[in-house]
């Protein structure tokens, strides 16, 4: 914990956090912990410079519960970044007003989870800002989660809301992302009793057309050879994909996507007691696109 004046805690220093005002932000919990934990009020950022309110790195665990997150900016996680966390849980929590502060800003312009084995976000509410920065995430305006790596990864949204959310290529409210060869196999992605709503997905970097889909509520795509095996995505439990549009490219709504050969087999992809509505796009799924790009993927 970083103290308003710059300072650290001593190790073994211990404390409570209850609120932290703008003049002092949750700055890093780093590898040496087996859990780690954040209960507060509000964190917010007032000093208008570009910094992540919350970054976390090779901890086992990492809850953030009843936290209110305001007005966080940076490349990736523009308020919350973890990384390489055996359970990344985020609950009954609020992301406002956080962004991006690059043009080529990665993604998950609230929260970015990277290299996590199991991502829970529920009863948590993510808005974009109603004067955004003039960048753009490229993958996951709100939400972006990517993996380099392994398999058999967790995935769970329960009875959350995306709203607003904006990126130039892929999945406007909610990216997810893998990349490189062999990854994901068996990967397990639910969306249930959520909300994604008026997402757009452009579907361009700078102003060339990106040659794969958009998905402007929800992107999950799997870029390189032999990835994305055996997945199990669902979208249930009373969700609903409202006015999501990729305006350039195709999967409106929600796009699940496989770019290389050898990726996708035996995939299930399931969608039950769901609305997907008011979505559009140009080149196909207005509400929904799941696609394989490649010959012998699919099977």
């Amino acid at each position: 914990l970083a103290h308003a004046d710059g300072g650290e805690y001593e190790r073994g220093e211990k404390g409570r956090l209850n609120s932290v005002d703008t003049g002092m932000h949750v700055s890093s919990i780093a590898a040496g912990s087996d859990s780690a934990s954040a209960n507060a009020s509000t964190i917010g950022n007032g000093s208008g410079e570009a910094t992540r309110i919350l970054t976390v790195s090779n901890v086992t665990t990492i809850t953030v519960a009843g936290v209110n997150f305001v007005s966080g900016h940076d490349v990736e996680g523009g308020c919350m970044r973890v990384e390489g966390a055996a359970y990344a849980g985020v609950l009954n929590s609020i992301f406002h007003s956080c962004q991006v502060t690059s043009p080529t800003g990665v993604g998950g312009g609230a929260l970015a989870c990277v290299d996590c084995a199991v991502v829970e976000i529920r009863g948590s509410a993510f808005q974009a800002p109603l004067r955004p920065s003039p960048f753009i995430p490229v993958r996951g305006g709100l939400l972006a989660l990517r993996w380099t790596r392994g398999g058999y990864q967790d995935v769970a949204i329960v009875s959350s809301s995306f709203v607003n959310g904006v990126a130039t290529e892929r999945g406007g409210c909610i990216g997810v992302e893998y990349e490189g060869d062999n990854v994901g196999e068996g990967m397990s992605m639910s969306v249930n009793s959520t909300l994604i709503s008026n997402c757009t997905a452009l579907g361009q970097s700078s102003v060339y057309l990106v040659s794969n889909g958009s998905g402007g509520g929800l992107s999950l795509a799997f870029e390189g050879k032999g990835s994305g095996n055996v997945i199990n995505f669902a979208l249930g439990d009373g969700s609903v994909v409202a006015n999501c549009h990729s305006p350039f490219n195709t999967g409106g709504g929600m796009l699940i996507e496989w770019a290389e050969e050898g990726s996708g087999e035996g995939a299930m992809v399931v969608v039950s007691n769901s609305s997907v509505m008011s979505s559009t796009s140009a080149n196909g799924g207005g509400g929904i696109m799941v696609q394989w790009r490649e010959d012998h993927s699919g099977n």
